[in-house]
C-alpha cells in the first residue's frame, strides 16, 4: 500500500509504516508485509502444516519403504569405502574416541562429519548441514569445469 510519500509503505499485518527496503518483496502482491510480520506469518503456516508433512512423509516411506531400502543398499555396494568411513566415524563418537565438534565455519552446534578422503575415516571436518551442502556443491561444480 502506498502513501503520499514514494518509497513508504504501511503493513497489511502490523499497520507500522516502512521503508522498501523494511517490507517483504513478495511477487505476487507487491509489498504489503514488513519482514517482522513475514516471518511470523511463515512460522505460524509452517507449524501448522508441520503435523500434516510429518504424516505425509511417514505414508510414502510405508508404500515406498521396499524401494527407499533397496536404494540404501544399493549405494552401500556401489559406495562401499565412503559407507565404511561414516560407519567408523559414527562408532568413534558413540564410543567416545572421536567427539562431535561445532561447525568449524559458523560454530553452530548440529555439525556433520565430512571425510575430505575416505581412506582416512578419522580425519573428519566438522559442518553444519548448510555449509556441508555448500562445500558439495562447490566440489561438484569443480568437477563438472
Amino acid at each position: 500500500m502506498r502513501t503520499a510519500i514514494e518509497g513508504i509503505y504501511q503493513c497489511s499485518r502490523c499497520k507500522g509504516i516502512f521503508t522498501e527496503d523494511e517490507m517483504h518483496n513478495n511477487r505476487s502482491r507487491s509489498l504489503q508485509v514488513c519482514k517482522s510480520c513475514h516471518n511470523i506469518n511463515e512460522r505460524e503456516r509452517r507449524a501448522a502444516s508441520r503435523e500434516r508433512q510429518r504424516e505425509y512423509q511417514r505414508n510414502y516411506y510405508k508404500s515406498n519403504c521396499n524401494t527407499a531400502k533397496e536404494t540404501a543398499r544399493v549405494n552401500r555396494l556401489i559406495y562401499p569405502e565412503k559407507h565404511s568411513a561414516m560407519d567408523k566415524v559414527k562408532y568413534s563418537v558413540k564410543r567416545g574416541v572421536l567427539s562431535q565438534q561445532p561447525c568449524e565455519v559458523c560454530r553452530c552446534h548440529n555439525a556433520q562429519a565430512h571425510h575430505d578422503d575416505y581412506s582416512k575415516p578419522l580425519e573428519v571436518r566438522w559442518l553444519c548441514p548448510l555449509h556441508h551442502q555448500e562445500l558439495h556443491s562447490k566440489m561438484k561444480e569443480e568437477l563438472l569445469k
